[in-house]
């Protein structure tokens, strides 16, 4: 391959692939169906403590971390922000943050977006959207 060949995976919005590829399985999504669906206070499962409003919950700090991670990408694209690395991948983070109290310690990699995004649940008056694009744009006169 020569040097002037262009970089196939640069040319590839991973992002857009993956946002893709989850809006066609949960559209296509046929798997079982509960008979009534279960209210936000009742568990979804017998054998667990968390109800469908903790799911929906932990799905929602998910969702703000992905969502956070593609308008970084087009933040950077149009020479908005200096640098971005994003947290898709590791959602699942969420998870810990719940489990966790708010005053734990946590050091916490530059991919916990899903942590940092549940753990602002546990505070009145925290907002993980606005302070993440507060960062996004951060200058040395904040």
């Amino acid at each position: 391959m020569s040097a002037t060949a262009p970089n196939l995976a640069r040319q590839i919005n991973r992002a857009e692939v993956v946002d893709r590829n989850f809006s066609d399985f949960v559209r296509h999504y046929a798997g079982p169906r509960a008979s009534r669906p279960p209210s936000a206070n009742e568990t979804l499962d017998r054998d667990s403590r968390l109800t469908r409003g903790d799911f929906e919950a932990l799905f929602e700090s998910q969702l703000i971390s992905r969502h956070l991670d593609l308008m970084a990408r087009v933040l950077r694209v149009r020479n908005k922000v200096y640098y971005t690395i994003g947290s898709s991948g590791h959602e699942g983070n969420a998870m810990l943050a719940r489990a966790a109290r708010h005053s734990d310690p946590a050091f916490l990699h530059y991919r916990s977006g899903g942590f940092m995004a549940e753990r602002f649940r546990k505070l009145p008056g925290m907002d993980p959207i606005y302070d993440s694009a507060l960062s996004f744009a951060a200058s040395r006169e904040d």
